[in-house]
């Protein structure tokens, strides 16, 4: 699902008018519409709305929404926070209907701001129609107390477009921002909707496609994309396979006092469906890992050293894919070899955190292989690769992604809260599963293993990296919801895979509302809701 800009979104109106004959008015109406069916379908039992309604055509998606519950037996009362002067074209007629129509508008441009906030707290569901996606600059003073009010009220909000406060382009919040319990996007979600920690304001995020096809939706290879469950697939097992059939990992990681990266990462590779795993890990260790992972076989190393080069290229034999990095050490000899394989190597590669580190400077390098690489960096890993400043806002996280993966010739998985996945050409995935419960030692690893996995079992370095980011947020979503954040550990993520895997094999339908689909987190909560009901 592409996720666009406010530019974008407006060039979408203006094709939908000229390539496809839409009026904007009609735009408007199926907005209403949308936004009606998702109120009874979602609020059903609170039969009193105020609509707040600004200038623009947000507003003018407010009066057509306040009509159409009035018809619908609704108690509604539109609050216009503007002159009438300012109401221009649908948003003007969308007044003279509501009128005509004998909805209760209140001109409450001059209303004192306390007995404002007490007339919209009289009603039992507060709809935002006052800015959506046509702000792009902090909101003024009146606006800003009222909005400052309207969150204070114990009363739900539901946004329309955009949490009115919002820059609709930009994962930062610019001040002062609705907060609401559901948002209801329009043709397709905005940068704000989906990136923290401007996406926090959305609550649920639901959308209305308003029947424009995905035809008139931008193009380009810098689109930014929402990873939804309904894209992804599991590998298909045919009921002739065997163990063989389902891929063969080399896991190469670990050292003394850090062998649980390699048995988590091992773990992880069979518990997305490898058939079979080999743990390549300093021969110190070996004990250690054969007793912790009693189903891997174990190839033991003499580090670091060219005969450890060599070592990793006989263990290559006969597999399908190799992880590369989880534990091994920073020092700078450890380093060298590790490069050395990276390059040797003719299986596609998982690079994490130690493999990451020693591309450190020159991820160019890695251009020089022939099969697919996927690097999972976290922010600082991700910087020491690029000798940059480590990415930290929204915006310098999709900038470094995207040139790491273009640099390296690799799709890279930016690790964090809404993980982003960069392919070579420029394209961003943003995950929309997982939780802070997973910022823990080891959930790289076990990360590291997933993608390990899918690639051994057929997926391309993408389709694997995408799979399994969400799989791996889907398991600490579900352990989450038993366990809590704060005892969330690695292990537990191996525990809930086999219900994630679950989840994504059943035909869970999308869950639809009159003409609204949930995405986002809305719709991986279901998910959850669903497995956990089975």
């Amino acid at each position: 699902m592409r996720v666009v800009t406010a530019d974008e979104a407006r060039a979408i109106d203006q094709a939908a008018a000229t390539e496809l004959a839409i009026p904007s008015v009609v735009l408007m109406e199926n907005a209403a519409l949308a936004a009606a069916d998702l109120v009874r379908s979602r609020f059903g039992a609170l039969r009193s709305i105020a609509v707040c309604c600004g200038p623009g055509n947000n507003g003018g998606d407010g009066l057509a929404l306040a009509r159409h519950l009035h018809a619908r037996g609704f108690r509604v009362t539109v609050f216009l926070l503007c002159s009438e002067e300012r109401l221009r074209g649908d948003a003007e007629l969308q007044l003279r209907i509501a009128r005509a129509t004998r909805v209760d508008v209140q001109l409450a441009e001059k209303v004192e701001l306390i007995t404002l906030l007490a007339a919209i707290g009289e009603h039992e569901l507060v709809v935002d129609a006052l800015f959506g996606t046509g702000l792009s600059r902090p909101l003024k003073a009146r606006f800003e107390a009222l909005v400052v009010g309207l969150n204070e009220l114990p009363r739900p909000i539901l946004a329309l477009d955009l949490p009115s406060g919002l820059d609709a382009s930009s994962a930062e919040v610019p001040g002062v921002h609705i907060e609401a319990v559901v948002t209801l996007s329009f043709l397709a979600p905005k940068v704000a909707h989906v990136l923290p920690p401007a996406s926090v304001a959305s609550g649920e995020l639901w959308l209305a496609s308003l029947s424009v096809p995905d035809s008139v939706l931008p193009e380009g290879a810098a689109v930014l994309h929402l990873t939804r469950p309904g894209e992804l697939s599991l590998p298909e097992r045919a009921v002739e396979s065997h163990k063989g059939s389902f891929g063969h990992v080399l896991v190469v990681a670990g050292s003394r006092g850090k062998s649980g990266a390699a048995v988590l990462a091992a773990k992880a590779a069979f518990r997305c469906g490898s058939g079979l795993v080999t743990l390549a890990v300093p021969e110190e260790i070996t004990a250690e890992v054969d007793a912790a992972c009693i189903e891997a076989m174990s190839w033991p190393l003499r580090l670091p050293g060219r005969s450890a080069v060599e070592a990793v290229a006989s263990a290559a034999e006969g597999k399908h894919v190799m992880a590369l990095g989880p534990g091994l050490g920073d020092d700078e000899e450890t380093l060298e070899w590790i490069r050395a394989v990276a390059l040797d190597t003719r299986l596609p590669l998982v690079l994490d955190a130690d493999g990451v580190n020693a591309f450190a400077g020159r991820p160019e390098a890695l251009r020089e292989r022939s099969a697919a690489t996927v690097l999972t960096p976290h922010s600082g890993e991700l910087g020491r690769l690029l000798e940059s400043a480590v990415p930290r806002s929204s915006q310098d996280r999709q900038v470094a992604v995207r040139d790491a993966a273009q640099r390296s010739g690799a799709v890279v998985i930016l690790k964090g809260h809404r993980s982003l996945i960069a392919d070579p050409e420029g394209r961003i995935f943003i995950n929309s599963s997982g939780n802070v419960g997973m910022a823990t030692a080891g959930s790289g690893d076990v990360l590291t293993g997933a993608v390990a996995s899918f690639m051994g079992q057929g997926c391309s370095a993408l389709e694997g990296a995408k799979l399994a980011a969400f799989l791996h947020g889907l398991a600490g979503d579900l352990a989450v919801r038993s366990w809590g954040e704060a005892s969330l550990m690695a292990g537990d993520l191996l525990t809930f895979l086999p219900l994630a895997l679950r989840a994504l094999q059943r035909p869970i339908p999308a869950r639809v509302e009159g003409s609204c689909v949930a995405i986002d987190t809305a719709e991986v909560r279901r998910m959850i809701e669903e497995s956990v009901a089975v």
